[in-house]
């Protein structure tokens, strides 16, 4: 028995790991073409795993029919499937660990849709595509319940890296109507087109800007104007918007400066912008990005606190109160100061360099970049385990495990006998 202990020891330690893909679900299906992926969805039940084989496909058009959690159509290694782009009707769909080259379209009145942990590239000016373009509609119709989550953005897109025109905080159990949190962004540029990273029009509610990096760009970093009524519940919190360096195309149309890395316009009521940090200038450098502006009227209960800035100030009219802001300098011309700001130029910044822009006194961003994943993950999924022909119900969820014993258990005895023929024959010599 004490030779068979090791002997099942090692047996265990070959069964495989599953340790890699566990926080990746199984493919329920895998399919080869867009054709495939739109049949495969249309049959699917909630909790499904649409995966795409490696390759280029052209437009998906999907439409999720389900109840939560929905279907979720991604790689089948992440990365590894690239995609013309992709239309989203319907409801419960999650889009994720794709390439992403053409425009991500959330459908006029969807509901609980997700892009998340994709890797979707800018094809340039002229291209007619957005990063993705949330409910190109006007009110009344609206989509409830966006998540865009822990992508990377990369490159030029011919306007937006994101366009969010109506939406909804719907029948889920979060306060979010459209959530954007954890992405990277980088490259952005501006044509003259009002190339932003971020771009809100027409109005909505519940909108969450939340721990995103932004960098290497130029043009607008985040931009929300043109709503009425008021946009009810606000939060841009805790992004990073650094090295706002990439200069107009044609330089012509900003020769000498930088547009507003962040811009918000009023009506906005019950909102938070806080623990931001915009440090967009050149590390150790004098040449800084634009200012962050807060503008026009109808602000109502709005908190401008814990930011770190180079260079912004507010109108008149857009009323927020706030406490421990800090800012290098205020923007000239008709602007007054923004809350609770106190001048430094140097900030503490434990180590800028590589990516750490928190402050022992806790202004500013509470996260470092190489903490952060954006994009997709390049583990591969496992495939779904075949469904049993006939069952008896009264066997138990262990059986699976047993049978791994058994298995175990018969190696050991297999390398215990050969041990024990060889400890034979040389005591025969």
């Amino acid at each position: 028995m004490r030779r068979l202990l090791p002997a099942i020891t090692l047996g265990l330690a070959l069964l495989p790991s599953t340790a890699a893909a566990a926080d990746l679900p199984a493919c329920t299906t895998t399919v080869s073409s867009a054709e495939a992926a739109t049949t495969a969805v249309d049959e699917a039940a909630p909790g499904d795993v649409v995966c795409l084989a490696d390759g280029r496909y052209g437009t998906l058009t999907l439409h999720g029919a389900t109840e939560a959690p929905g279907v979720t159509v991604t790689a089948a290694l992440g990365g590894r499937a690239t995609v013309a782009g992709a239309m989203l009707e319907g409801s419960y769909l999650t889009l994720s660990g794709l390439r992403m080259t053409g425009q991500v379209t959330i459908g006029r009145s969807s509901v609980g849709m997700t892009v998340d942990r994709n890797l979707l590239i800018g094809q340039g000016k002229g291209s007619g595509n957005y990063g993705v373009f949330v409910c190109p509609a006007q009110p009344p119709d609206h989509c409830d319940d966006v998540s865009i989550t822990r992508n990377r953005f990369v490159g030029r897109f011919d306007e937006d890296a994101i366009r969010a025109n109506v939406y909804h905080d719907g029948p889920d159990r979060d306060d979010n109507g459209l959530l954007i949190e954890g992405n990277e962004f980088t490259g952005n540029v501006e044509y003259g087109g009002h190339n932003d990273v971020f771009q809100s029009v027409w109005v909505g509610d519940h909108l969450v800007i939340r721990r995103n990096y932004v960098h290497d760009f130029g043009g607008q970093g985040i931009f929300v104007k043109d709503q009425a009524p008021a946009i009810d519940g606000l939060v841009i919190d805790d992004n990073l918007i650094v090295h706002q360096n990439r200069p107009c195309d044609p330089k012509s149309l900003c020769p000498t400066w930088q547009l507003s890395p962040l811009q918000i316009f009023g009506p906005i009521s019950n909102g938070s912008i806080s623990h931001n940090t915009i440090w967009t200038k050149k590390p150790g450098g004098s040449e800084g990005g634009g200012p962050v502006l807060l503008r026009d009227r109808g602000w109502s209960r709005v908190k401008y606190s814990d930011n770190v800035i180079v260079d912004g100030a507010r109108e008149a009219s857009a009323q927020v109160t706030g406490t421990h802001n800090t800012r290098c300098s205020q923007t000239t011309g008709p602007w007054i100061a923004l809350p609770g700001a106190a001048a430094d130029c140097s900030p503490a910044f434990l180590d800028a360099a590589n990516g750490d822009y928190r402050q022992a006194d806790g202004r500013g961003v509470t996260w470092k970049v190489a903490d952060q994943s954006f994009g997709p993950i390049s583990a591969p999924r496992a495939a779904a385990p075949a469904q049993p022909a006939m069952r008896d119900n009264r066997s138990s969820g262990w059986g699976w495990f047993a049978w791994l014993v058994i298995a175990a258990l018969a190696a050991a005895i297999l390398a215990a006998t050969a041990a024990g023929r060889a400890t034979a024959r040389s005591g025969r010599r």
